[in-house]
């Protein structure tokens, strides 16, 4: 069984929600260049977002592990208990 046959949610939602933490977070980088006042509390919040990169990097590598390994077992599908 590949896992393009495992019916997990996170399969087909997964990329919609990252792409919408990372509107959020443009967002609010804007919303926090337009409020803010200091310069200080600007470049320490573009500081923190720009660290962000290398974490979804990571995620994205590894999300891409999972999905490798997914490809060469045999796992049934995930059936919640509550579902049966």
């Amino acid at each position: 069984m590949s896992s393009s046959n495992i019916p997990l949610e996170g399969r087909t939602r997964l990329p919609g929600k990252i792409q919408d933490c990372i509107q959020d977070c443009g967002l609010i980088v804007s919303h926090i260049k337009t409020a803010s006042h200091s310069n200080e509390l600007l470049s320490m919040a573009i500081k923190n977002f720009t660290l962000l990169d290398s974490t979804i990097e990571q995620s994205s590598k590894n999300l891409r592990k999972l999905d490798a390994l997914l490809n060469t077992t045999d796992v049934p599908p995930y059936m919640p208990a509550d579902s049966k």
